[in-house]
């Protein structure tokens, strides 16, 4: 009498072996960089047949290139149902539970990119808990996500960590806007206990307190960014004084004060990004403007402080930054020269040889600029314009089409 293995032998469907043995051949051939994307719509066709195969290459070893395993989870994806939802679970807690050698983290993070983005289609609670606990091991941007569009608040901790990671902060910040008012408590306390490594807090830490601030700012909450605006750290100070500058309240005196020290910043375009904070309040900020520029100049940073402010009042026409800004002219910083110009052809009060004193600049986009402002007045002097026509390559072609046809006049005549 025949054993019950043989039987069930026997009676196998050969259909679903041929499935099975075709799923392998074709999931191995997701390792090849070149057809691998091509085998994609056949696993896909094959089903739930396809899911062991296509799973065993998704848990396959950490290696730098994530193209084959990133395809085998967008197969899972397509396939859907819970057999592969549970895989890619399954999937994720195997890459969250991985010692990683550096040089595989990145192609790590992005497999984890493509588990979390299908396990979106299937939040279900097995999914969300393996997601969560990717986030306290190494955050992910798509992990984010996925933790914002669920609003499970045990997610805000793990988010509010992430904010560390430079890759993953814009996201973790979008997830922790989905939780409203339920985060406040914890922002509070974030933003008034820096992270400390060794005694001294790192770069990270620093950044993501400033979005926290920033953060606190869009839900109003005044108090805790007020206290900040003392915080040993000039960035989270800039940060919370940002966010107040927009309050409903409007901002206090030391927020402004706050602000316009930042202007010493050696990085150009985040002194300008300062200048449009306070640029729409006008109203509040010129006492405190004539006051750093009637101030004393001492060192590199105040006499950047200084130049920043006049180009500030300048922009909003306050006429006593006119000799101020034309004395940049001789500055160092062709940035700050074109800012320069562009705030004293503002300024109804500057005059033409103010302007004209930008002409002769190095820098032909700052001659230009002065050139366009002089024209838009309607009144210059022809001697001193006529340094910068020369160079100019449009004005230049001008001139010489004008002494051609003056030529072919005369030839003409003649």
């Amino acid at each position: 009498m025949p054993s019950r293995a043989a039987v069930t032998t026997s009676t196998r469907d050969p259909s679903v072996d041929s499935q099975a043995l075709e799923a392998q051949r074709l999931a191995a051939e997701l390792q090849n960089l070149h057809s691998g994307p091509l085998v994609v719509p056949e696993l896909v066709a094959l089903g739930e047949a396809a899911i062991p195969a296509v799973e065993a290459t998704l848990r396959g070893r950490s290696q730098a290139l994530h193209h084959p395993r990133s395809l085998a989870a967008d197969v899972l994806g397509a396939i859907g149902g819970e057999k592969a939802t549970a895989a890619l679970i399954r999937a994720l807690e195997d890459s969250t539970g991985r010692t990683l050698d550096p040089a595989f983290r990145e192609a790590e993070a992005v497999v984890v990119r493509h588990i979390a983005t299908h396990l979106r289609q299937r939040p279900t609670p097995f999914a969300i808990d393996a997601v969560l606990d990717a986030m306290r091991v190494r955050p992910n941007a798509a992990c984010a996500e996925l933790l914002g569009e669920h609003g499970n608040p045990q997610a805000i901790p793990p988010l509010l960590s992430a904010l560390r990671e430079d890759a993953v902060r814009e996201a973790a910040m979008n997830a922790l806007r989905r939780f409203g008012r339920v985060s406040v408590l914890r922002l509070r306390a974030a933003l008034a206990m820096p992270h400390y490594v060794g005694g001294i807090e790192p770069p990270t830490s620093i950044d993501a307190r400033a979005a926290v601030a920033a953060l606190l700012g869009e839900l109003g909450e005044r108090t805790p960014l007020v206290l900040a605006l003392d915080d040993r750290t000039r960035s989270v100070r800039l940060a919370a004084a940002t966010a107040l500058a927009s309050s409903p309240g409007g901002p206090p005196r030391r927020a402004l004060e706050v602000l316009i020290d930042g202007l010493d910043d050696p990085n150009w375009a985040h002194a300008r990004s300062i200048m449009d904070v306070l640029a729409p309040l006008s109203s509040e900020i010129v006492p405190l403007l004539q006051e750093c520029l009637d101030g004393p100049v001492g060192d590199e940073a105040s006499e950047r402080r200084h130049r920043r402010v006049a180009v500030l009042a300048g922009r909003l026409g306050l006429g006593f930054a006119g000799p101020l800004l034309a004395a940049l002219c001789a500055a160092n910083d062709q940035e700050l020269r074109l800012a320069a110009v562009q705030a004293l052809g503002n300024l109804s009060t500057a005059s033409e040889s103010e302007l004209a004193g930008f002409l002769a600049d190095p820098a032909l986009i700052v001659a230009a600029e002065a050139f366009q402002a002089l024209r838009a007045r309607g009144r210059f002097n022809l001697r001193d314009i006529a340094p910068y026509l020369k160079r100019s390559s449009s004005y230049r072609r001008a001139w010489n089409r004008w002494r051609r046809l003056w030529a072919l006049r005369k030839t003409l005549r003649g």
